[in-house]
């Protein structure tokens, strides 16, 4: 199956990831929980429910800013990929605009011209 019928059959999730053994990550996240396991011994009830409340805000602040991320990275991606089919059939923006004009009048699209009309097309709507 190809990417785009994985994500569509919700085979794929851009947000899960796995954490190598032993890596920064890994250890960094061992720390805070061990960190936290600390805190918790040493607070009463009142401020392990506020500790609580913090740790479910600071999760979906970075949720969030996680859901930001991915959107502006694909953006990117779009943009580049774009930018690169432009330079390679065309060149220069003025010559990709008269032989998108040829293009069109003519009625006779190839692969590539359909190719970066979609990348433009899909790079329209990230801007929007």
């Amino acid at each position: 199956m190809d990417t785009i019928k994985e994500l569509y059959y919700g085979n794929l999730h851009p947000y899960d990831r796995d954490i190598k053994k032993g890596s920064e990550l890994d250890q960094l996240a061992n720390l805070v929980l061990r960190l936290e396991a600390e805190l918790k011994e040493t607070l009463n009830q009142n401020e392990t429910e506020l500790f609580n409340k913090l740790k479910d805000a600071w999760s979906e602040l970075t949720c969030l800013n996680e859901c930001e991320n991915f959107i502006n990275g694909f953006r990117l991606g779009v943009r580049l990929t774009a930018e690169s089919f432009q330079e390679k059939e065309y060149g220069k923006t003025e010559q990709r605009s008269a032989a998108l004009s040829s293009t069109i009048y003519n009625d006779t699209i190839d692969k590539n011209q359909y190719l970066y009309e979609v990348f433009l097309f899909l790079f329209r709507i990230l801007q929007s």
